[in-house]
């Protein structure tokens, strides 16, 4: 077997199976607040994954599937079904789609404007939600303002989240790719 196979098979069943597990496993987790892998995952799922279908149901199904682990191990279900998730997984897709944007580029330069444009977007959705739906703030320009602003803190450790995340799926994958090869040669696979 020629290394492109194991290039090819690599990249169709490791970067789905890792992605899902990462996201899963961090809602367990503790965690800081916005600190999470889904959105870098959902991203990575766009620009990477084989199929757009895949792109779109891993992320999703996984952080419906943490979602239901959190309620059933903490007892705590308001986690992952509250009033704003419909939004959240909302932007989940928002961030296939900027994945499925970039695919055909190539470079660290797309995927960062990508991840900050996917942190930007969650916390502009989530936070305008958060002013509409709860009415936690007053319904004005100036109530809108506040929430805003008290978000902030959230979307400074969002982005760095977000960076670390993608980073991890990204560059793991160029690692995959350019250890399949080796590992091909070493085991006298032509």
């Amino acid at each position: 077997m020629s290394p492109a196979p194991l290039r090819r098979n690599a990249r169709r069943y490791v970067p789905p199976l890792a992605v899902a597990l990462t996201v899963i496993v961090a809602q367990l987790l503790p965690h800081p607040p916005n600190v999470a892998p889904i959105r870098a995952a959902a991203l990575f799922g766009g620009a990477r994954f084989p199929s757009a279908w895949t792109a779109f149901l891993v992320p999703l199904g996984a952080q419906l599937l943490g979602a239901l682990g959190v309620a059933l191990f903490r007892g705590d279900a308001s986690y992952g079904f509250h009033a704003l998730a419909p939004v959240v997984y909302g932007c989940v897709v928002l961030n296939v789609l900027l994945g499925l944007a970039i695919r055909a580029r190539s470079g660290w330069l797309p995927i960062a404007a990508a991840t900050a444009g996917g942190s930007l977007i969650f916390f502009l959705l989530t936070n305008f939600a958060v002013w509409f739906f709860l009415g936690a703030y007053p319904p004005s320009a100036e109530g809108l303002a506040r929430c805003y602003a008290a978000g902030l803190p959230f979307l400074a450790s969002g982005l760095v989240g977000d960076a670390a995340y993608s980073a991890l799926f990204f560059g793991g994958l160029a690692l995959l790719e350019r250890g399949a090869p080796r590992a091909a040669r070493q085991r006298g696979v032509a």
